[in-house]
């Protein structure tokens, strides 16, 4: 018998042609998913969603200064935004809790707190920013032992500038 006629081995001949071809494609395409550089941000700004005008100037201020700033509003109409989010955390040094008169009832701000204060502290710096109407009593429990960056009085240079400072460390 000829093993080249034999069908059983055209078959395994054929299946092995196809996995040297296939095996290395698709270890391509995965291998370069996990390799692919992550964008990353200087710092991911977390408000309720009702307030976003006034967090959105101060996003418009820190970018002026030359920070990368996430907000929600990077996502585009689609994505899985709460993957979006997850990876945006992760991806940033710092993260900015802005804290208004609505906090404590933004479920989202809540979670968000949860998971970046689970985060080891030398990885992601956490400051809570204090928007007008909003007190110190509104401080979340997770949020009251890191120093706050108070904008009560408006966005002012040298509230900028501390941002930045702990941004920078």
């Amino acid at each position: 018998m000829d093993i080249l006629r034999d069908p059983v081995w055209q078959f395994v001949g054929v299946l092995v042609t196809l996995l040297a071809v296939l095996v290395p494609l698709i270890y391509h395409r995965f291998s370069a998913k996990r390799s692919r550089p992550q964008r990353t941000y200087d710092i991911y700004l977390s408000y309720p969603v009702v307030d976003r005008k006034d967090v959105q100037a101060l996003a418009q201020a820190l970018e002026a200064m030359g920070l990368e700033v996430f907000m929600d509003t990077k996502l585009a109409s689609g994505d899985d935004w709460q993957a979006g989010l997850d990876a945006a955390l992760r991806a940033s040094r710092a993260v900015g809790f802005c804290i208004t008169p609505n906090s404590r009832s933004a479920s989202g701000q809540q979670q968000e707190i949860g998971k970046a204060t689970g985060i080891e502290p030398e990885r992601i710096r956490i400051i809570p920013i204090l928007f007008p109407g909003a007190d110190f009593s509104d401080l979340p429990n997770g949020l009251q032992r890191f120093m706050v960056v108070d904008l009560r009085s408006g966005i002012t240079a040298a509230a900028l500038t501390s941002i930045l400072s702990a941004v920078s460390k």
